[in-house]
């Protein structure tokens, strides 16, 4: 058993708390049941496990056994799963050319930016393009929050100008969630390939990234709210772009 916090183990499960080192490594913590099993269906394989209880789903990768008063302040979970395994990021294809995608502008909250991702794979979209102002989709409430999601879209983080970059690929229509002054939802007529922008929380989508739409849209109602949560928001536009727009064919 694990029992000492000078451990190598448990320093390296600390570092990885911190987005620069989860960049810098390559790699990811999970504590969620949920989540360890969507990874490990969508073709991930953790490098190593810790475990300060017996639980079935980790037999098969030989968890090792760590003092809970050691392993639980690593997690941020309110009530402690009992493990916490690292698994190594895939290595995105940046040259892959995605029909549907989702493009998260400065959204700073990571059960946000989670529930972004668990919407899109829901609503067919199959790419998710993250600037470097978003929280890190890779952080375990991040993760959380797209139960399963994030393993089953291509997550690219891109700095502004490879953002651009991808953007700027012609025939693709680009299209900006707008609170006040874009097409109504209900009559947009999305074409696909396409990229969906949303943005932050508090400033929406940056000027930028707005010169750069084709279309802006604008969710209508009653107007008693100044602005609906961003992934209330993008679940609802995802929704009605994936009524109206064809099923891709399976990639399994």
């Amino acid at each position: 058993m694990i029992s000492s916090p000078g451990n190598p183990a448990i320093k390296t499960l600390k570092k990885l708390k911190h987005r620069k080192y989860r960049r810098r490594m390559n790699q990811f913590l999970v504590d969620d049941a949920d989540v360890f099993q969507e990874a490990v269906k969508a073709g991930y394989r953790p490098e190593h496990v810790y475990s300060c209880t017996s639980l079935p789903f980790l037999e098969e990768f030989y968890p090792a056994e760590v003092k809970e008063s050691l392993l639980a302040p690593i997690s941020d979970m309110a009530s402690f799963s009992g493990f916490i395994a690292i698994f190594s990021a895939l290595v995105p294809d940046t040259e892959r050319e995605d029909e549907r995608v989702v493009v998260l502008d400065g959204v700073q909250d990571p059960a946000n930016v989670g529930a972004i991702l668990r919407c899109a794979v829901q609503f067919g979209v199959t790419a998710a393009w993250l600037n470097d102002d978003c929280a890190d989709p890779f952080s375990l409430r991040a993760l959380r929050a797209a139960k399963g999601g994030t393993f089953n879209l291509q997550v690219l983080r891109l700095g502004k100008q490879e953002l651009g970059l991808h953007l700027g690929k012609p025939g693709r229509t680009i299209y900006v969630a707008d609170t006040r002054e874009g097409e109504s939802l209900e009559t947009v007529a999305p074409s696909q390939p396409f990229a969906l922008i949303m943005g932050s929380e508090g400033g929406g989508v940056s000027e930028e990234l707005r010169e750069l739409s084709d279309v802006r849209i604008t969710i209508p109602g009653t107007g008693a709210i100044e602005s609906l949560n961003v992934a209330v928001a993008a679940g609802i536009i995802l929704y009605q772009f994936s009524s109206k727009l064809p099923v891709l064919p399976s990639t399994d």
